[in-house]
């Protein structure tokens, strides 16, 4: 794994994700890069999908934030190995900001997503916290639509943020009545 100056990416989660089972067993794994950027990941046969960086990735301070890059329909075989799999990381931006209800109460573990144009979700961020509050760091640089959704209700507007490398974006959303 290498960032975008081609320098080897190093104590970066990996994950193999489940993409087609083979028979019963299926499965995934994840591990952690070394120090040039290499890592080995030992999944049962069928068919993957190889992600890295993106928001789930834990934050050090001081560290790049890598936008997720993924590589998807290899197969194994037999139990294997994945490893030698290409990914290049660029570097990301981190969403933070608060969730509110219409009274101006913060609106504990609501749901956020990242919305397409035609209102689709296209990639699920996760819940804020039990102050309203959310950080998504590694999140890939570009224009977003990101909606959400309560226990008072739902965000009507969609905020339209701008993800720039290295940066952060804080906005505010409020949920209106169901």
């Amino acid at each position: 794994m290498t960032d975008s100056a081609g320098r080897g990416v190093s104590r970066n989660e990996v994950r193999a994700g489940f993409e087609q089972q083979e028979e019963k067993e299926y499965g995934s794994g994840s591990g952690e890069t070394d120090a040039e950027g290499r890592y080995e990941l030992l999944v049962p046969r069928g068919a993957y999908t190889v992600t890295a960086g993106g928001w789930r990735q834990e934050f050090r301070e001081g560290s790049p934030i890598y936008a997720e890059a993924r590589v998807p329909g290899l197969v194994v075989t037999e139990n294997g190995h994945l490893h030698d799999v290409d990914l290049q990381l660029e570097e990301g931006g981190i969403l933070e900001g608060i969730v509110r209800n219409a009274d101006g109460s913060p609106a504990p573990r609501a749901m956020l997503w990242f919305e397409g144009e035609t209102q689709e979700v296209e990639v699920m961020l996760g819940p804020s916290d039990e102050g309203g509050h959310f950080r998504f760091c590694g999140v890939t640089v570009g224009k977003h639509l990101v909606s959400g959704y309560g226990r008072t209700g739902g965000v009507r507007d969609p905020a339209r943020v701008e993800i720039v490398a290295g940066g952060t974006q804080r906005i505010e959303l409020v949920l209106v009545g169901k």
